[in-house]
């Protein structure tokens, strides 16, 4: 009796504690409107990453076979110290701006990929869009664009996915990719990108072909989202990209920001930005947590400097 006496009392008072903590769970609510969601969310996702069991097969050659989060197949270059580290052990890369992504990406959308790297954000575009939609993928890199198509053929995602091994540019030709070291992810074609590294970094430097995104994706197709991760080399992506931009009403564009890569050659920063509001875009950057604020384009000059860069998100609806 004493022990059934004993529970009876430990019951209480876990129902007392459930009402206290309710009562501050609302408390929070009411102050911080939707804040108890994204902390839900985010337990959820953290207790995901952890219990899934992560496997990483060696294939000889530098080549990793692992899974990612989603349970997408992926091959990585293990001498990769950008990306592939993260991909291998955790199974995502940049956390915030996959949550950014993930509400924006939807079944039968079209998804333009620039700078796809070894593919984390292709394949997840690729399982988000469905059959019924459709993904086009840059990357200049030969070997990552490799990694990249054999990542798609395992997956199954070739019949709505096509892969573009060379770089985007304001006009067709040729241009020298700069990678930096062993990160694979950080390579760019972007005129004095060499300058900006640090001194004794080992650059290996790979010609390569551009072409514009216009005659990359002509009319009709327009697009619903597009990711763009160049390395400095936005501006004239952008610029490669003006037809296609002006059919694809509805569109969002996540992509870096970072003033300090501007070249004498491209636009201020901040003309820059105000292009895009020309253009109906509203202006917006990633935080942290994958929570997308709203901005105007002098606050991104400044967080753009202080941060080095920052995840821009332009969204137009019309």
């Amino acid at each position: 009796m004493s022990r059934f006496l004993s529970r009876v009392r430990r019951v209480r008072q876990l129902a007392q504690l459930g009402i206290r903590l309710g009562s501050e769970l609302a408390d929070i609510e009411a102050r911080h409107p939707g804040a108890l969601h994204r902390m839900l969310r985010q337990l959820a996702e953290g207790a995901a990453g952890l219990g899934a069991p992560r496997s990483a097969v060696y294939l000889g050659d530098h080549t990793v076979l692992t899974r990612l989060l989603e349970g997408q197949k992926i091959f990585t270059d293990t001498r990769d110290l950008s990306l592939a580290p993260h991909i291998m052990l955790d199974g995502y890369w940049e956390m915030w701006v996959t949550r950014a992504l993930r509400p924006r990406v939807r079944p039968g959308m079209c998804v333009v990929d620039i700078g796809a790297n070894a593919g984390y954000y292709t394949l997840l575009a690729a399982h988000w869009v469905g059959p019924h939609g459709r993904v086009f993928a840059f990357e200049p890199s030969p070997r990552l664009a490799e990694l990249l198509w054999r990542s798609i053929r395992v997956n199954g995602f070739e019949g709505w996915t096509n892969i573009e091994e060379m770089a985007l540019s304001d006009q067709p030709g040729e241009v020298e990719l700069v990678t930096p070291g062993a990160f694979l992810g950080g390579a760019s074609i972007a005129e004095r990108f060499s300058e900006g590294l640090e001194p004794g970094v080992e650059q290996t430097k790979t010609t390569v072909s551009t072409m514009r995104l216009d005659d990359a994706i002509p009319a009709p197709q327009t697009v619903d989202v597009m990711k763009i991760d160049a390395e400095g080399a936005e501006p004239r992506i952008l610029a490669g990209a003006a037809a296609l931009l002006e059919r694809s009403r509805c569109l969002t564009i996540l992509l870096e920001f970072a003033p300090e890569h501007f070249t004498p050659t491209d636009p201020d920063p901040g003309d820059y930005l105000a292009g895009f509001q020309k253009q109906g875009f509203e202006l917006g950057y990633v935080e942290a947590d994958g929570e997308v604020r709203p901005s105007d384009l002098r606050e991104l000059v400044v967080l753009g400097s202080d941060r080095g860069h920052v995840d821009l998100l332009l969204s137009r609806e019309r």
